[in-house]
């Protein structure tokens, strides 16, 4: 879609120049005591006409750009929250060989340790990414909304049952 918007606006640009000549020959032609009354109200609508085409053009094409950027943040930051998690999951489930009480006890402090730093990586990757989600809505189609939260929620359900929020 930014493709098509980029080839409106480009074919509009190659034809300002034909469009702002014949607008300045309405203007000319309207200011001839013989024209026609009607003349100087066409050129008007003519020229707001372009303004608005023009205009709605550049507006829309923005939009899909910041659209677009949107989805990427979205997207990375769902694939960085998952990447986390199957780490998080990994370290978890290691055990170690020794079965002494002083390796138990520092293997213990050190997963107690390496769960809470994920914990509070994986709570400010979601809140990112229910952030962005939440712009995404705003930009998204309403028949869309549903599956962007289909796909925060079950991260988020993910999130809880691995850590015991």
């Amino acid at each position: 879609m930014i493709k098509k918007q980029e080839a409106a606006i480009k074919q509009l640009d190659d034809q300002r120049a034909n469009i702002m000549s014949m607008m300045h020959k309405g203007k000319e032609l309207a200011k001839d005591g013989n024209a026609p009354p009607f003349i100087k109200a066409e050129v008007a609508n003519l020229d707001a006409a372009w303004n608005d085409a023009y205009s709605n053009t550049t507006e829309k094409l923005k939009t899909l750009k910041n659209t677009q950027k949107v989805w990427t943040q979205y997207q990375e930051q769902k694939d960085e929250i998952l990447e986390l998690i199957k780490q998080a999951e990994l370290e978890l489930s290691k055990m170690s060989g020794g079965t002494s009480p002083k390796n138990i006890a520092a293997e213990l402090q050190a997963k107690q340790d390496i769960g809470i730093a994920l914990r509070e990586a994986t709570e400010d990757m979601l809140r990112k990414l229910r952030d962005i989600c939440a712009a995404l809505c705003k930009v998204t189609a309403p028949e869309k909304k549903p599956a962007l939260q289909k796909e925060v929620n079950p991260l988020k359900r993910i999130f809880l049952d691995d850590f015991k929020c």
